[in-house]
């Protein structure tokens, strides 16, 4: 685990019952996108540890605690595996075989879904430098 939000995020791994480990330290964007870039699968809570699974384009699981995180997974095709709330880690690690046995069409999905959200991306900053002109 790479907490956002060291005092949540470290109760979570908690109700993990030693299944997980954690990654303690100030890091900068570039040094977690590093680790993130070597993983098979991210289990993610935070928005960004989701944004850098699928930068990396790394098969990942969401995990809801806010409408952000439904929004952004929405965005990929993909849909919050639980809420924070009913958060149960036997469900997790089903989905992480799941996840694993379909890692090659998540990672196939999740090129085909950035490459869309690059194209509006790019079409957004054409209007916004058009507006400016």
């Amino acid at each position: 685990m790479v907490p956002g939000h060291q005092k949540e995020d470290v109760e979570i791994l908690k109700r993990m019952e030693g299944k997980a480990g954690i990654v303690l330290g100030d890091y900068s964007a570039r040094e977690i996108l590093s680790v993130v870039e070597n993983v098979d699968i991210l289990v993610g809570v935070r928005l960004h540890s989701l944004i850098f699974a699928a930068a990396a384009e790394v098969p990942l699981i969401g995990i809801s605690y806010d409408p952000k995180i439904d929004y952004f997974l929405e965005t990929l095709g993909l849909s919050a595996h639980c809420d924070i709330q009913d958060f149960d880690p036997d469900s997790i690690l089903e989905a992480v075989d799941l996840t694993l046995a379909s890692r090659e069409d998540m990672i196939k999905q999740l090129q085909e879904r950035l490459h869309h959200l690059r194209k509006l991306f790019n079409r957004n900053t054409e209007i916004l430098l058009s507006l400016l002109q």
